[in-house]
């Protein structure tokens, strides 16, 4: 069977309120992907335009091809529809292993063998590392606790090195394993 193609796309607005729901509901979920919804933020910074296209096969399905401009209800409903997906993809993610520490852990320790690191300040680390993950030193300790638990590190803190006349940082050392299983890989 063959579906006729009109000549001209059609073209869906959203109303005022609609909008105002959109725009409401996109600062809510960008906040959420920068806290909890990290492990997701691939996937997750397409989902306002999936929401939206919710919106339209809804608004067409319900009003026909005629109606161009999509109502607040509608947008509400799209919304609703689009959590559980939302939930669904953070269920998913969670289940693959693509925890958010782990992608942390990774970050670090891919940081650490690019520059061939064999020991490092934590505040040195921390600068390395700093953006997406980390704004300073305190907040790359939890992930630094994490490879030191696995062996990948041994972290020395600061009144374990005392070294005359000036202020001691944490010390990074790197386990060389790390680098001689790289080379068993290659």
């Amino acid at each position: 069977m063959a579906i006729p193609k009109p000549a001209e796309a059609l073209k869906l607005t959203l109303s005022d309120r609609a909008t105002e729901i959109i725009s409401d509901y996109f600062s809510e979920h960008e906040a959420f992907l920068a806290g909890e919804g990290q492990i997701i933020s691939d996937w997750g910074a397409k989902y306002i335009g999936a929401v939206l296209r919710i919106a339209g096969l809804i608004h067409v399905a319900e009003e026909g091809e005629y109606a161009s401009e999509i109502p607040s209800e509608i947008m509400r409903q799209a919304i609703e529809i689009g959590k559980y997906f939302l939930a669904h993809s953070a269920y998913a993610y969670s289940m693959m292993g693509n925890d958010l520490s782990i992608k942390k852990a990774q970050f670090v320790l891919g940081r650490i063998k690019r520059e061939k690191i064999t020991s490092v300040k934590r505040w040195e680390l921390a600068k390395l590392c700093r953006g997406k993950y980390f704004k300073n030193s305190e907040s790359i300790q939890p992930t630094l606790d994490l490879l030191e638990s696995y062996g990948y590190i041994r972290i020395e803190n600061a009144e374990d090195v005392q070294r005359p006349g000036r202020k001691s940082d944490t010390m990074i050392v790197v386990n060389p394993e790390v680098y001689s299983a790289e080379k068993a890989d290659g």
